[in-house]
């Protein structure tokens, strides 16, 4: 947890937090307070001017005696952790990092918003295929109206603007700002927490290689020859990445629609079909082992049929570059069985 809030998490761990705390609400809410604390705490004025063993005391008193044991040293420890380093002035920062504003739901605000005109002709733009001025103009307002109601909203919009333009820093800048900035914005609906951390996630990732996995993913899905040659080759090129996990999911769409019009097709999830029909066509054991993962979590979340999705990860893990995130897998799958 305490190196997934400073930046230092591998990508294998960041998914298991995010698995762990998926299951486990409690440990969100400690997740969330303790990003809150790290980042309203200054770098040039370090000392923490209040006492947070009162609030952690009254936090394990009110847990279930189940979730206890699993949650307290791991608490007491990060809690411990940014208490050291704050003493000590050697809170780290982050060069993404923005200043904490916390804005108000956007949910019944007034036509005052000077952000909400500004939404609207942004909105207007992207109809219109010229996205390239919605974000410029959504941008320059957001700038000039930081605090607005709408304000989360505007700077979502301007992060997604920025992915679709392809302008990665921007994108991973402008997405590392909402969740620095505008974080209660964020965490209003579960959907838009998993976007913007999926998405997060992905930046972060390609900007170890200057972006060039996504700009890769790009030019593989604009192929007109073999789309899904190129798509494979994204993943075996890739392994155990994002971008990979991109790709596969690339294939399915690719297949969608023979997924809904052929004799095999699944009426409960046409994408269970699209997924299985890409495994079959993948030629690489890489790629065949990503894509028995996909089919696997489609077995577990959409299905809820978690024999299938035990055949399906123990099938991945026989593969060596998969075999770390399929054993996760599985052990997330037997915990989720116990409820």
């Amino acid at each position: 947890m305490a190196a997934s809030i400073y930046g230092d998490a591998s990508t294998q761990e960041k998914r298991l937090l995010e698995e762990a705390m998926a299951r486990d609400a409690g440990l969100r809410r400690e997740y969330e307070a303790l990003s809150g604390l790290r980042e309203a705490i200054p770098v040039n004025q370090p000392e923490l001017k209040f006492d947070l063993a009162p609030l952690v005391r009254n936090r394990l008193a009110s847990s279930p005696a189940t979730a206890r044991g699993r949650r307290v040293a791991l608490a007491l420890a990060t809690v411990a952790c940014v208490v050291v380093l704050a003493a000590l002035g050697f809170v780290r920062s982050d060069k993404h990092a923005s200043p904490v504003v916390h804005v108000a739901s956007t949910v019944g605000a007034t036509g005052s918003s000077p952000l909400g005109a500004a939404i609207e002709k942004a909105d207007a733009l992207v109809k219109q295929g010229d996205l390239a001025t919605a974000y410029q103009s959504l941008q320059d307002c957001l700038a000039a109206n930081a605090d607005d109601v709408k304000a989360g909203d505007a700077q979502l919009r301007v992060a997604d603007l920025a992915y679709d333009l392809k302008r990665y820093p921007e994108a991973l800048a402008a997405t590392t700002a909402l969740m620095t900035r505008y974080h209660d914005y964020v965490k209003q609906t579960p959907e838009r927490e998993r976007h913007v951390i999926a998405r997060r996630d992905l930046l972060a990732e390609a900007e170890s290689v200057q972006f060039a996995s996504l700009y890769a993913l790009d030019t593989a899905r604009k192929d007109r020859t073999d789309p899904f040659g190129k798509l494979e080759s994204i993943i075996v090129g890739n392994k155990d990445s994002l971008v990979a996990e991109e790709a596969a999911l690339d294939m399915g769409k690719l297949l969608l629609a023979e997924a809904e019009s052929g004799k095999d097709a699944n009426a409960k999830s046409p994408r269970l079909t699209a997924m299985t029909l890409a495994r079959d066509r993948c030629t690489d054991p890489i790629a065949v082992a990503l894509l028995e993962i996909k089919i696997g979590e489609i077995y577990q979340n959409d299905l809820r049929d978690f024999s299938s999705a035990e055949e399906h990860f123990k099938r991945a893990a026989e593969n060596p570059v998969y075999a770390k995130r399929a054993t996760a897998a599985l052990m997330v799958l037997a915990e989720e069985r116990k409820r």
